[in-house]
């Protein structure tokens, strides 16, 4: 588990994840946020502007390179760049990145969140790293995938005072071979009832 507390220091603990997630789960108070990034499309837009980890270049606008998705129960609009999700105290968040080619040629991480925050709306935000089975299409018998062990990720928060708060995720976009693109970063939204 990596923790990133406010002063964006890293924290590597190691973890299974399972208990935390099957807690949230039964609990049924997780809003789940996908990002899905045109990483191409930053990549051609801002080629030639440098940034750094500590100066990203902000997305201007954001909804013309990424998209976020949550359950329409959570937001009353379920694709947005700009997504304000709702979300009950002692709810979870959490957050999960991809890129348009699947993380094929171009792969987006998260690497910074901050909140403009002083109330403490959401806790530290948290990287939980899973070990998974995932399915790969089996040309022999395509109702019977196989199976390919790996790991996933995805980013936690609990929402722990009533509140809105706008933060930002900055982001790397990486290639194939893993050499760092770009830094990056936009400003979404979360209320907490």
């Amino acid at each position: 588990m990596t923790s990133l507390s406010t002063d964006h220091t890293f924290q590597v603990v190691k973890t299974d994840g399972h208990a935390a997630t099957a807690q949230a789960d039964a609990a049924d108070e997780v809003v789940n946020i996908a990002i899905l990034v045109d990483a191409e499309g930053i990549v051609d837009a801002y080629r030639g502007r440098n940034s750094s980890p500590d100066a990203p270049i902000t997305l201007n606008p954001a909804g013309d390179h990424l998209l976020m998705a949550a359950r329409r129960r959570n937001t009353s609009s379920p694709w947005d760049a700009e997504l304000t999700i709702t979300v009950p105290r002692g709810g979870v968040v959490r957050w999960r990145e991809s890129t348009m080619s699947f993380n094929t040629r171009y792969r987006a991480q998260l690497y910074r969140y901050e909140a403009n925050d002083n109330r403490r709306i959401l806790s530290d935000i948290i990287a939980f790293t899973l070990p998974v089975e995932l399915p790969l299409p089996n040309q022999d018998d395509p109702l019977d995938p196989s199976v390919y062990a790996g790991h996933d990720y995805f980013w936690q928060a609990t929402a722990v005072a009533p509140g809105t708060v706008t933060y930002h995720w900055d982001f790397m976009i990486l290639d194939d071979e893993n050499n760092k693109i770009g830094y990056y970063r936009w400003d979404p939204f979360v209320t907490v009832t």
